[in-house]
């Protein structure tokens, strides 16, 4: 091999170049020429060679027509398939046995090919809309596709209503009762009985010590006494009240006394008569404890107490405040200790057309208050019934229904869904019971769902109470 050759900048700077390598290089490069003028655009030219019109007219102008549609080619009989062409060249077998037969044994696998290339992308397929145009349809694009909607079909016909069910009323009139609904009301509280006459006075008879001593009882009363007591027997029922006796002081103004209570009281009083001589002092008396004791009573002081106290008296009510489908239980024996009806009083309509209630437990619309109770008495126990109606102009909705004594809910709160319109609903009713504190007030209240539209009114609200005897 030859000696390596100088390289072009070695020779230039052998040749008297001063500087660096890539000076030199610069210094090779000439001065930028004067830019050449803009070629003129294809649009440019068709105008320069007589096209007339815009830009777009000219790109549209550039679009050739559509040819016209080949004819269909006729169709070709249907081919044998590879299954039948089996079978035609002697295989013997099922379809699905020949799928298997064609099932070569795995092969080795062969080398990877090299990647073919990539081919042409296909030109985009007309939009639905464009085919829509290309066969005729005239309009635009959202046009098009309103037409695509179909029209509306006919509202069905509404299911007719189901009959309103009897009333109780209804039911009565229908099996031959004749009246007003008042009326019938009425006929089912049955009539009081006749009192009876009172008998004419006895003469004084003998004491019942007497008869016995004259039957052959010897000993002082007191024995005889003793000798009555029997096994205690079941409590028996109360006896009707008698009649007030007069007092004292009518006794003696009957009898010619003159002047007032606190006179005839003073007139009792005699002249303070001289003090008499002490008495000497008596042996000290047994205590009831003691008294048990001998007579028989085993235990202790504080049991013999206990055995004093009574059972609790029956309560006439049995409800579960808290439970709105509850059933009030009547105690037809503990109903015995009250008085018939004592007090009656019945409300005018209540009525609102805007009384949204709750659904919380306590309800606080007041539909109508009964304070004319005059003649409540202090820690006396009342048994007490409300009874009403209801009017609605629109009556789907829950109404919600309790009765209040004195501010505390004495009933289960009742649920009402009337399903009238315009009707009024039979009665409802609801009994509690509760200790008077002399001066009580009584309110039926209500709520209702929020969803509530329409005119409530409560009707004919009746109270009924009796006092415990």
């Amino acid at each position: 091999n030859g000696a390596n050759g100088l390289s072009a900048f070695q020779i230039a700077t052998n040749n008297g170049f001063t500087g660096t390598e890539s000076e030199w290089l610069s210094s090779l490069e000439g001065a930028d020429g004067t830019n050449g003028t803009d070629g003129l655009s294809a649009f440019e030219i068709a105008i320069n060679n007589g096209f007339t019109g815009t830009e777009s007219e000219w790109l549209s102008s550039l679009e050739g027509t559509d040819g016209s549609n080949g004819n269909d080619g006729t169709n070709g009989a249907n081919g044998l398939s590879a299954f039948q062409i089996a079978t035609n060249n002697g295989f013997t077998g099922t379809e699905s046995e020949w799928l298997t037969s064609l099932e070569g044994a795995d092969g080795n696998n062969g080398i990877d090919g090299n990647n073919g290339n990539d081919g042409a992308t296909g030109a985009d397929g007309l939009s639905a809309f464009q085919i829509a145009t290309n066969n005729g349809f005239t309009g635009t694009e959202s046009e098009w596709l309103t037409s695509l909607e179909g029209a509306d079909g006919n509202n069905g016909n509404d299911g007719t209503n189901g009959a309103n069910g009897l009333s109780a009323f209804q039911i009565g009139t229908n099996n031959g009762f004749t009246g007003t609904e008042s009326e019938w009301l009425t006929s089912l509280e049955g009539t009081d009985g006749n009192n009876g006459n009172d008998g004419a006075a006895g003469s004084n008879g003998l004491s019942a010590f007497q008869i016995a001593t004259n039957n052959g009882f010897t000993g002082t009363e007191s024995e005889w006494l003793t000798s009555l007591e029997g096994a205690d027997g079941n409590n028996g029922n109360d006896g009707t009240n008698g009649a007030n006796g007069l007092s004292a002081f009518q006794i003696a103004t009957n009898n010619g006394f003159t002047g007032t209570e606190s006179e005839w009281l003073t007139s009792l009083e005699g002249a303070g008569g001289n003090n008499g001589n002490d008495g000497t002092n008596g042996a000290n008396g047994l205590s009831a404890f003691q008294i048990a004791t001998n007579n028989g009573f085993t235990g202790t002081e504080s049991e013999w107490l206990t055995s004093l106290e009574g059972a609790d008296g029956a309560t006439a009510i049995v409800q579960d405040l808290e439970n709105p489908d509850t059933i009030t239980t009547l105690s037809t024996s503990a109903l015995i200790s009250y008085l018939q009806t004592e007090i009656l009083t019945q409300s005018s309509a209540f009525s609102t057309s805007d009384i949204l209630g709750y659904n919380a437990v306590e309800l606080s619309i007041v539909a109508h208050t009964f304070n004319p109770v005059i003649s409540n008495i202090s820690g006396a126990k009342y048994v007490g019934e409300i009874q009403w109606e209801i009017l609605e102009t629109l009556g789907i909705f829950k109404n919600r229904f309790a009765i209040y004594v004195n501010g505390t809910r004495v009933t289960p709160i009742l649920n009402i869904w009337p399903n009238v319109v315009n009707l009024t609903s039979v009665p409802t009713s609801r009994f509690f019971e509760y200790t008077s504190t002399g001066s009580d007030v009584i309110e039926l209240r209500i709520s209702r769902s929020l969803i509530s539209t329409g005119v409530l009114q409560v009707l004919n609200t009746e109270l009924k109470l009796r006092r415990s005897l």
